[in-house]
């Protein structure tokens, strides 16, 4: 498990914040955002009244929710990113573009944060990770490279498949509805004839309004074989202890050896 003594893990999503740490114990705090601000504007409050951010750790990891670039590491070259980046993506002057290696997967991820945001982070954490949202799901996701896997999260699909510990297919989609979500998988699990079925992971097995709710439902019309990953199936003697609901990406992160 990663070793999150006196480490705090931070989710940031497009309207969305939580908190995650674990000292004597995994303490999970989900943070009312208030929709008229920005989510910098909104992590700044958070600083202020949240009793999970005003404690000191040694550690800090960064959860950010943004579309990725996935570069093969043999090909990568940093000085590239940026230009690469902005023109595959709409992107604003005021992001900042980083990168993170995936040793794993033998691969590079390039992602965009708001700078304001960065800016925020970095005030209050000297010793501060930043990665992709999703990025903790994918060491999951390819431990069954003979499946299409799929993470159902908020208002977003994303699609990996792998072949001999690379990626062999990555795609996000953004999803208003279930039949949008549908229809992707079942256009990616035919390009994908020789994968056996698909993995379906879902950010929370609570959350009865979101898409992820009924996909599974939906998508068993047209797929035969569909394995179900809920956040339940990795929990650890620390979160089984505390009935603590965490979203699947956090719970990953936390799950990572």
């Amino acid at each position: 498990m990663t070793n999150l003594v006196n480490n705090i893990v931070l989710r940031i999503c497009k309207q969305s914040l939580s908190f995650a740490s674990l000292t004597d114990r995994l303490r999970y705090e989900p943070y009312i955002v208030n929709s008229s601000i920005s989510i910098a504007a909104n992590l700044r409050e958070a600083f202020r009244s949240s009793p999970l951010l005003a404690e000191t750790y040694t550690k800090s990891t960064a959860l950010i929710d943004s579309e990725v670039m996935l570069l093969p590491e043999e090909e990568y070259r940093e000085t590239d990113n940026e230009q690469l980046y902005r023109h595959s993506f709409h992107t604003t002057p005021s992001q900042t573009i980083m990168h993170m290696p995936i040793k794993h997967l033998s691969a590079v991820a390039v992602f965009a944060v708001d700078s304001d945001l960065l800016t925020v982070l970095r005030d209050h954490y000297d010793n501060l990770t930043v990665l992709p949202l999703t990025m903790p799901t994918w060491k999951i996701a390819a431990q069954k490279q003979e499946l299409v896997n799929i993470y159902a999260c908020d208002n977003f699909i994303e699609i990996t498949a792998f072949e001999r510990n690379r990626f062999l297919f990555y795609n996000r989609y953004n999803v208003k509805h279930v039949n949008d979500a549908v229809y992707f998988i079942v256009n990616v699990r035919k390009q994908l004839k020789e994968k056996q079925g698909v993995r379906l992971m879902v950010k929370s097995a609570n959350d009865k309004q979101s898409i992820a709710a009924s996909l599974n439902e939906n998508l068993a019309k047209y797929v035969d074989n569909i394995e179900m990953v809920e956040p339940d199936s990795l929990s650890t003697q620390q979160t089984a202890d505390t009935n603590i609901q965490l979203p699947f990406d956090m719970m990953c992160f936390i799950n990572e050896k």
